[in-house]
């Protein structure tokens, strides 16, 4: 099989469809995951941000948090449709002061704009 490099818009796609982009309440941790049945792409999402890859429940789950999520997400925030403002947001988190009344806005935000996010026991 031959492999072509993953495109920021393919990706952005892909976590629009299938992705997940949160901040957590605990930590204030960014987070982006996407779940798929298709494993090359994940891998390729991995090798090019870092983050891990795991079988959950007969899917897999491409997982990044912290630098690597917001690397991820300020390199498809112009590619994103339904995900866009989580995104933003998540990535202004970080301009405010730890346990800011600002930061505790912007993550109640982020939370309200979810549809679903599967997330396992003992992650965030």
């Amino acid at each position: 099989m031959v492999r072509h490099p993953l495109s920021t818009p393919y990706l952005a796609g892909m976590i629009d469809a299938d992705g997940c982009v949160r901040v957590s309440s605990g930590t204030g941790t960014q987070y982006v995951s996407i779940t798929n049945r298709f494993l090359p792409a994940l891998l390729d999402v991995q090798e090019m941000f870092g983050g891990n890859v795991r079988i959950d429940r007969n899917v897999y789950r491409y997982e990044a948090y912290g630098a690597n999520a917001r690397e991820i997400l300020r390199q498809i925030l112009p590619h994103l449709r339904e995900k866009y403002e989580q995104a933003m947001l998540a990535l202004k988190y970080t301009e405010y002061p730890a346990r800011s009344a600002q930061r505790e806005i912007i993550r109640t935000r982020v939370a309200s704009l979810k549809k679903t996010c599967y997330v396992s026991r003992g992650s965030l």
